[in-house]
């Protein structure tokens, strides 16, 4: 299954009772929710489980939940799935939490990044009457010429600009809210589909400035360290490369267009074998899935996709396994044919025995057959007499799989 990319959704899918259906399943997650709470001096888990639509709907509020949740959802990720990721990328707010999760800041300095990053642009919301639209099967080109004659036409009505290009076929329009509904009905007219959107802000747009800069003063406060994998950058899709270039970043991308089609193409270009969003709703699993349909995509949120993921990545520790032992080459030139077939032929069917179990049962791997099969592995490199750096690498690609919990 590897390469992997994770994704990280922002503002937007948040829904009550979002979480919820993990802590259940994993109870070490409540142990993020604590650390959150002590940190924000808030019930988080309370918050996300139990808030309302509306509660959730304030962007100070959002921001630290929907951080909190795929926070957690990273951590029953390593735990349950553990193929450690290629590249990972997040959706406007989730670009913070994919940093988080790649260790270029604390877990506890992101939720006080996003506490006060979701009151500066909720200022924005309570001074002016903003809002955001989805369209959906326009160009991105169409789109930006109908905001712009808007915007020159309006007679000081306030500039209606494309917030997110999401696809070539899907952005996301930002403004005041007369302005918004006015350039959706005209993009309505020529065949959009339009879906307004649970902010309360015009966000990623000029009105946005006046938040960025106070959001550049208080992250002067945070020490930033270079990803352990790479995360890309909203503002362009390429993936962060200075520690010392983050927080600009980060600012600029407050009152700049999401370019997340940009994201995606990077992804792809990889190329990743498969995409896990981790985090409340699957909105940016299904926007994969209709451009990028050659890429498996999940859903951590959804139950069949979580649990397909588990499984595969289970299994995937010992089809490894397997074909590890075959592509080492027999540097044993003294080993006859009984000893082959002690050594290596047997070990190898003992562990396609707890492959072909594990296919038929559906159930966890039981830490024996983990260790069974290990020994197993290493038995075949003793008798084919693979060199010490050799099985090391092979070793090292083997964690990578994940798998174990």
């Amino acid at each position: 299954m590897n390469p992997v990319a994770l994704l990280f959704p922002g503002q937007g899918s948040q829904y009550t009772g979002m979480g919820k259906q993990w802590t259940e399943q994993f109870p070490y997650l409540n142990e993020v929710y604590e650390e959150a709470s002590d940190i924000l001096g808030i019930d988080m888990k309370k918050r996300c489980e139990k808030g309302t639509n509306e509660e959730l709907a304030i962007t100070e509020n959002t921001q630290p939940s929907i951080l909190t949740i795929s926070y957690a959802a990273y951590v029953m990720y390593v735990r349950e799935v553990g193929m450690k990721p290629a590249i990972a990328a997040g959706h406007s707010l989730g670009e913070i939490t994919a940093l988080t999760c790649a260790e270029s800041m604390t877990f506890a300095d992101a939720l006080k990044m996003v506490q006060m990053r979701g009151k500066f642009m909720q200022q924005v919301g309570n001074k002016m009457e903003g809002k955001m639209a989805a369209v959906i099967g326009l160009s991105v080109e169409m789109v930006e010429k109908v905001c712009q004659k808007w915007s020159i036409e309006s007679k000081g009505a306030g500039m209606v600009v494309v917030s997110n290009t999401n696809s070539e076929r899907q952005a996301v329009i930002s403004g005041y809210r007369l302005g918004v509904e006015a350039v959706s009905e005209t993009l309505s007219d020529l065949g959009a589909k339009m879906v307004p959107l649970r902010v309360s802000a015009p966000f990623h747009s000029p009105y946005m400035q006046d938040a960025a800069e106070k959001f550049r003063e208080f992250l002067t406060c945070f020490t930033f360290r270079n990803p352990k994998f790479l995360v890309l950058s909203n503002l362009d899709g390429e993936p962060h490369r200075q520690a010392d270039e983050i927080a600009e970043k980060l600012v600029k991308q407050m009152s700049s267009p999401v370019q997340w089609a940009a994201c995606l193409n990077t992804i792809v270009q990889l190329p990743v074998s498969t995409t896990v969003e981790l985090g409340p709703s699957s909105v940016l699993t299904s926007l994969f899935r209709q451009e990028h349909p050659s890429v498996l995509a999940y859903s951590a949120d959804q139950e069949v996709d979580l649990q397909m993921l588990i499984r595969k990545s289970r299994l995937s520790y010992f089809e490894k396994c397997l074909a590890h032992a075959v592509s080492t080459k027999n540097r044993n030139s003294r080993i006859n044919n009984e000893g082959y077939r002690q050594n290596v032929v047997a070990p190898y069917r003992e562990i396609e025995k707890i492959l072909a179990r594990l296919e038929q049962n559906g159930e966890k791997p039981s830490e024996d057959e983990y260790e069974t099969a290990l020994s197993c592995l290493l038995n075949i490199f003793d008798a084919k007499e693979v060199e010490t750096e050799e099985i090391k690498d092979r070793l090292a690609d083997l964690k990578r799989v994940g798998g174990r919990s």
